[in-house]
């Protein structure tokens, strides 16, 4: 069984020298502080850091963002309150401007001995993404949002093929 999250980047100052160099607004670090505490609820049951959960072993679990300013300190802000270490992020420029499928390659190359594996990203790419796996509906993610699935898969290539089920969508 897998866990798929997908998170769409918290609130960013509106204006910065590149849209990739915008920052997170302080009010946006609020913002994904708390809806990552409400993952980490979601995620372990209701006890502390995602290495507290029974059954999770720490390392299994990977953080994959795009590279811009944004959605780096919103995975930074998730892997502290989760618990998870900041080597677990794995940061891709080629996430910034991707689409859904985009998105979806990323999952599906990722390593199957990863068993929680957390998306960071931007829209509207990840709205449609949560959208095809919750099987073509429309899920329009606002910033901070969270949407977690579950999957009875052990490899990362079947998240499309097994329509997991979305466990918890956290706004």
């Amino acid at each position: 069984m897998k866990r798929l999250v997908i998170i769409r980047h918290a609130q960013a100052e509106n204006y910065a020298p590149t849209d990739f160099s915008r920052n997170l607004t302080s009010d946006g670090i609020i913002q994904m502080e708390m809806a990552a505490e409400k993952l980490a609820t979601e995620l372990t049951g209701g006890g502390g850091e995602l290495s507290d959960a029974a059954g999770v072993d720490i390392s299994s679990t990977k953080i994959l963002a795009s590279a811009a300013a944004r959605t780096v300190q919103s995975a930074r802000v998730v892997a502290r309150v989760l618990g998870i270490p900041t080597d677990k992020i794995d940061l891709r420029k080629a996430l910034y401007h991707a689409n859904h499928s985009d998105y979806l390659n990323g999952i599906a190359v990722s390593d199957d001995s990863v068993e929680y594996l957390i998306v960071v990203g931007h829209n509207p790419a990840v709205s449609l993404l949560v959208g095809e796996l919750m099987g073509g509906e429309i899920a329009p993610m606002r910033k901070g949002s969270i949407a977690v699935f579950t999957a009875k898969i052990d490899r990362w290539q079947d998240i499309c093929v097994t329509h997991p089920v979305l466990s918890a969508f956290i706004i």
